[in-house]
């Protein structure tokens, strides 16, 4: 369990640096990026250019953020515990559920466009985080899901 949780803080380390350099491009750049192959690029690019011009940027930003603070959870873990255990999973998931940026529901009105979307990314990273776990430990390890 350690060598694969220190794989996968490895992992969300270089997706958090990726997603920042990627939220460094211009909204064009991205543009030829990030369509479906069952979507023709026209169409792709019609319904991107109605997105807000920091959409991009923010997601990536609060996902790279999200992605940062599970592998400092992780690394929190590791450096404190001997014998892991399908506990410490737990508690990894606990961590990421009780974050306030994932908590917060409601956006105040005041709150600028382009931090509504950053907040938006964090709570993605965090949930695509979280999935990403509960498929490589949960399941593998049989590790009963406690919710809080």
């Amino acid at each position: 369990m350690r060598t694969q949780l220190k794989e996968l803080e490895k992992n969300f380390r270089t997706l958090a640096e990726e997603q920042q350099v990627q939220s460094q491009k211009s909204f064009h750049d991205m543009l030829g990026v990030y369509y479906r192959d069952d979507i023709s690029e026209e169409a792709a690019k019609k319904g991107l250019k109605k997105l807000a011009p920091d959409f991009p940027k923010g997601v990536l930003e609060g996902m790279s953020f999200a992605n940062e603070q599970v592998a400092n959870y992780i690394s929190s873990i590791l450096s404190t515990t001997d014998k892991l255990t399908g506990e410490n999973v737990q508690d990894l998931l606990s961590y990421m559920d009780k974050n306030n940026s994932v908590k917060e529901e409601a956006l105040e009105d005041s709150i600028s466009e382009y931090r509504k979307i950053l907040k938006y990314g964090i709570k993605l990273g965090f949930n695509m985080a979280k999935l990403e776990i509960e498929k490589n430990f949960i399941l593998q390890y049989d590790i009963l899901l406690v919710k809080d």
